[in-house]
């Protein structure tokens, strides 16, 4: 070692040096430098510091302008029925109708204007028709009452006896008749009467009214109202 030790000198350095580079050695190494910036960035860090701590947070820069509006979307699906509101308040009443200020005419024709005047007419039309209201006190004697009379003259009638009646139609040809008891009251109340019809001349029939469920009296003619009308 003394030997190596003692033979190294100055110049023997500066020959092996020169000798190195001679030979390109020099240049591998700078190229090989050069060319790779990691080695460069490597070299250039062996002098650098520390990293210092992150500064503060820099100011919020100013907001940009607004974009353009993008187009409209695709019109969606349509939703399920909501369910029904609650029933609003009933409205105050409308105005009359000034084609219907009178409720006993249509189109300005009276309603004695639809009814059959002709008693000749074979049209099916009903030409008389009267409610009697049959009863224990009702007249035995003719009494005006209330219906339809095709000739224009007046409606009567009379009680003979319990149940049995006569009708008289003035002026009027009519030899048939038809109709049927009329008595009020619920269907577990009502009376089931049997009702029929004799003529006995234009306009004039007996009507007699039969209960066949009435117990009280022996015959079962029952003084019920009924209703007659003549075609």
């Amino acid at each position: 070692m003394r030997r190596i030790r003692t033979s190294m000198s100055y110049g023997n350095v500066a020959a092996m040096l020169a000798l190195v580079l001679a030979v390109g050695g020099g240049g591998a190494a700078v190229a090989a430098t050069s060319g790779n910036p990691h080695a460069r960035a490597a070299t250039t860090n062996l002098n650098r510091g520390p990293r210092g701590p992150q500064g503060p947070r820099g100011p919020r820069g100013f907001k940009g302008d607004k974009g353009d509006r993008g187009p409209s979307g695709p019109k969606g699906a349509t939703g399920p029925i909501g369910p029904t509101g609650p029933k609003g308040d009933t409205g105050p009443a409308g105005a009359p109708n000034p084609n219907a200020l009178n409720s006993n005419a249509l189109g300005g024709i009276p309603a004695s204007g639809f009814t059959q005047t002709n008693c000749d007419s074979q049209s099916g039309a009903i030409k008389d028709w009267a409610i009697i209201p049959a009863g224990t006190g009702f007249p035995n004697t003719f009494t005006a009452v209330n219906g339809y009379n095709c000739s224009g003259k007046g409606i009567e009638a009379k009680r003979i006896s319990a149940g049995d009646y006569v009708v008289q139609f003035d002026g009027s040809p009519v030899t048939l008749a038809a109709g049927n008891v009329n008595v009020g009251g619920s269907l577990a109340n009502v009376q089931v009467g049997i009702v029929s019809f004799i003529n006995e001349g234009p306009g004039l029939f007996e009507v007699t009214t039969y209960d066949p469920f009435n117990t009280t009296v022996q015959t079962h003619f029952d003084d019920e109202p009924f209703l007659i009308l003549s075609p």
